[in-house]
């Protein structure tokens, strides 16, 4: 795929999103405002590649970070990008400075998606001239794990925008995800409560860790233990996606 993917926003939700396009081939940049995260964000990469490596997710750990920079500049990050991965902090007036800043700066076509469980980007996009290409990605984290995406365009985004998200989340493997309507519903966060709340128990102690994990339970492994996750991610076919409408 021609350009890049640019990766706004290094903490653990956009490194777990930098690992998810990189491993898939795509060529990543990645730009933080806080300088103490630009500096870390690789060696966290790192980490959480050397975990997946060690549970055969993963091959070529180097391959995978040499596909991966990191930018000082949010104009260097973004460029040319084909798609731009906001995941910055669920604070709307945060996303909407940042939205504001990344608007002129997107090339044609290009297609911004947000990390977020519960604003709509009408919320914050409201504003912009090119307000048509942005959207909610809602990923489950660590999405790098949890190949489920939910795509929530607002009452302005282009059909083409939420089309290019929803090839590019099938094209890196995040192929099991929702398209809302345009609404302030997120379906995804109402279906993931009650599956995070066993393995909450879990990680306290007070249940044994299932069978299907090979190490112990971990908060970031969310619902899925890493011999489910190996076992649909490399031997099964992931079904097409759906969409989901609050009559289906």
């Amino acid at each position: 795929m021609s350009g890049h993917i640019a990766i706004v926003g290094g903490g653990l939700v956009g490194s777990g999103w930098a690992i998810v396009f990189a491993r898939a081939g795509e060529s990543v940049r990645i730009y933080d405002a806080d300088a103490n995260i630009r500096n870390g964000v690789m060696d966290v990469i790192r980490g959480q590649l050397e975990d997946l490596k060690d549970n055969r997710l993963v091959n070529d750990v180097n391959a995978i970070l040499d596909r991966t920079q990191v930018c000082s500049t949010l104009q260097s990050a973004i460029g040319s990008a084909i798609y731009v991965q906001e995941s910055v902090f669920e604070q709307t007036d945060v996303k909407t400075e940042l939205s504001a800043a990344i608007a002129p700066l997107l090339s044609d076509g290009a297609v911004v998606g947000s990390s977020t469980s519960g604003i709509p980007a009408s919320d914050f996009t409201e504003n912009l001239t090119n307000r048509n290409r942005f959207l909610v990605a809602h990923p489950v984290n660590p999405p790098y794990l949890a190949p489920i995406v939910e795509i929530v365009p607002t009452p302005w985004t282009d059909e083409s925008a939420v089309e290019s998200a929803m090839a590019l989340m099938r094209t890196v493997g995040q192929s099991r995800y929702w398209c809302s309507v345009k609404s302030k519903a997120f379906y995804l966060i109402a279906c993931k409560a009650p599956c995070c709340a066993r393995p909450g128990r879990y990680s306290k102690g007070d249940t044994p860790a299932p069978k299907t994990s090979t190490k112990p339970y971990r908060k970031d492994w969310a619902c899925v233990g890493p011999s489910w996750v190996r076992s649909k991610q490399l031997t099964s076919t992931r079904p097409a996606a759906s969409r989901i409408t609050p009559n289906g």
